[in-house]
């Protein structure tokens, strides 16, 4: 979505929240006009007016919409704020944020958190307007973009307060992933120039390091130019990693065999990851065709063994899975950038530790690492991010069952 045409809809978005706002506010000034705050648990709206227009009115809205006295007790809400709170059949009404926290352990933080929004918009004494998260039962977090407007009598007692708050969750997913988008961009060509010209350099110190290393009798300064040489190649090990993260366009794809790549990986890391490390497969049945690159799906699938294993220093377990798994608009919207259809998906899990939650929205950040210094150059992850979306595929990080991490890759199968 460009930068103008995102404008154009939160306008839009804005200008129609604004006039669901004007309802409702007038709505409210009606049914409070002649009254103030009450002592005893407040009737129903609807039952002051005497007409069931406002219940109509703000059930038809798909939004939370929520009434609340000077007290902050709540007076009415519609169908969609009960149902997101699974407060459909209690008494809510005449309750605060506070008691209801109290009665919906799952929502706690959510309701005083709202309770303390409340009490600034009232000492603000003006609308507020900002993001507000509530969980839900399957662990995700639906975001809410809510205005609260504060009412008072005449002597400034505090009168009531509206609250509409609108979903935006999947807006706020497509702008992080924008922006994670391009932060990958430019510092993938910040990396690209810097690694082009240390390259260049690297080769000189190279070819010089090899040759004082074959003329120099044995000795010392023989060993020297050795370590030399080494350090060098280390080097040009991370700036190749550097740019293959920064190479503008992917390599030219084929029909390839998952399988067939996951077997090579597993052999391969079973001769080269230590005694202490077993790895094990368990491949589908049926065909896992995909197009993309077999020698970058070999590296990325190698990179995140290695990762395996340095998350498992007394040793463990390395499981590479394939399956076949059919994704619909439910399974793209939680995973963010795929399309609905026939996917192959090829998952690598460990035994380690796992991932702290805290970390997983960096673990694919260029030189982000929680190795040790002098361990990792943090751009293995990175790499295997950027490789995986040139194939037309997303990669993310889960808990494996009974513990440590779980990479799963997703492929659109060939067709």
């Amino acid at each position: 979505m460009s930068a103008g045409s995102r404008n154009e809809f939160l306008e839009g978005e804005i200008a129609r929240l604004e006039r669901e706002l004007a309802q409702a506010r007038a709505a409210l000034v009606q049914a409070t006009a002649t009254a103030d705050p009450p002592t005893e648990p407040p009737a129903s709206l609807e039952a002051q007016m005497g007409e069931p227009l406002l219940r109509m009115l703000i059930n038809a809205m798909p939004d939370i919409v929520c009434f609340k006295d000077g007290d902050g007790r709540w007076l009415e809400a519609n169908d969609f704020d009960l149902a997101l709170f699974e407060l459909a059949g209690v008494d809510y009404r005449g309750k605060t944020d506070a008691e209801l926290a109290d009665y919906s352990p799952f929502y706690r933080d959510a309701f005083l958190t709202c309770g303390d929004t409340d009490e600034a918009c009232w000492r603000g004494g003006v609308l507020h307007r900002g993001d507000e998260h509530i969980p839900r039962p399957d662990g995700s977090v639906q975001i809410f973009d809510v205005i609260k407007l504060p009412l008072f009598h005449p002597d400034g007692r505090r009168k009531g307060l509206l609250v509409i708050g609108r979903d935006i969750t999947e807006r706020r997913q497509l702008e992080a992933r924008e922006n994670h988008a391009a932060k990958m961009e430019a510092v993938g060509q910040l990396a690209g120039g810097v690694a082009h010209d240390f390259n260049n350099i690297l080769t000189a110190i190279l070819g010089l390091a090899s040759g004082l290393a074959r003329e120099l009798p044995e000795g010392a300064t023989q060993e020297d130019a050795a370590t030399i040489h080494e350090a060098a190649r280390r080097a040009n090990r991370l700036t190749q990693q550097l740019l293959d993260f920064a190479r503008a366009r992917p390599r030219e794809r084929t029909v390839i065999d998952v399988n067939e790549t996951v077997e090579e990986v597993a052999l391969f890391a079973a001769h080269t990851l230590g005694a202490k490390v077993v790895v094990t497969t368990d491949l589908a049945s049926g065909p896992a065709a995909i197009l993309g690159d077999a020698d970058q799906l070999h590296q990325v699938l190698l990179n995140l063994c290695i990762n395996a294993r340095d998350a498992m220093p007394g040793g463990g377990r390395i499981t590479l899975r394939t399956e076949r798994r059919t994704l619909g608009p439910a399974d793209v919207e939680a995973r963010g950038v795929l399309q609905p259809g026939e996917h192959v998906v090829v998952t690598v899990s460990d035994t380690g530790s796992g991932i702290p939650a805290a970390l997983r929205s960096r673990i694919f950040e260029p030189f982000f690492t929680t190795k040790d210094r002098g361990r990792g150059t943090g751009m293995g992850l990175a790499v295997a991010y950027r490789e995986v979306e040139r194939q037309k595929g997303h990669i993310r990080v889960t808990d494996a069952p009974g513990g440590g991490a779980a990479f799963e890759l997703y492929f659109p199968v060939a067709t």
